[in-house]
């Protein structure tokens, strides 16, 4: 009988556990006209490094402390992926809005969700990918959890709830 090493049982409980409490497939059923990702969509090997495959996020989006959660939808013809925010309360009511569609030949297997943790981060005009364009800032910081939505293989941007206007606003990272 081969024993493992107490470390690697270890990281093996710590994986499961962090892949159990990532996941909410099936929480949120697909918006009227959109349908879930299928099997075969999802078998790009950059997807191999997310639990999730980089298909849904969960986070307290707005800080009230409730788990609000965040899902990529297909339309059913597979021309157009759609980043879905369900905004939770507390009771366990929730709310879907459509924060962003992606169209284009390639985007069904190159688009991807991950979550974003409070803090300060650099903009694309911040980092000089470009310049900042009047209103852009080369920072932002973000009080909550958040969303980064990106293809594999180009840009990617941020959606941050902005208390004070009580909705998303959307900042490019990279282009």
């Amino acid at each position: 009988m081969t024993r493992l090493p107490g470390f690697l049982i270890l990281l093996a409980v710590l994986f499961a556990a962090v892949t159990t409490s990532v996941s909410f497939a099936g929480d949120f059923p697909a918006p009227e006209g959109w349908r879930p990702y299928a099997a075969g969509e999802v078998e790009d090997e950059w997807r191999d490094f997310s639990p999730t495959r980089y298909l849904e996020v969960k986070g307290d989006f707005d800080g009230n402390g409730a788990a609000d959660g965040a899902k990529l939808f297909v339309r059913p013809d597979g021309s157009e992926v759609g980043l879905f925010v369900f905004m939770c309360e507390k009771d366990g009511a929730c709310k879907e809005h459509l924060l962003a569609g992606l169209k284009g030949p390639r985007v069904l297997r190159r688009a991807g969700v991950d979550l974003v943790h409070r803090g300060r981060y650099s903009t694309a005009c911040g980092k000089a990918y470009r310049e900042c364009k009047e209103g852009e800032t080369p920072e932002i910081e973000i009080r909550n959890d958040s969303i980064d939505l990106f293809e594999s293989t180009g840009g990617n941007s941020y959606f941050y709830w902005d208390e004070a206007k009580k909705a998303f606003e959307r900042v490019w990272m990279s282009d």
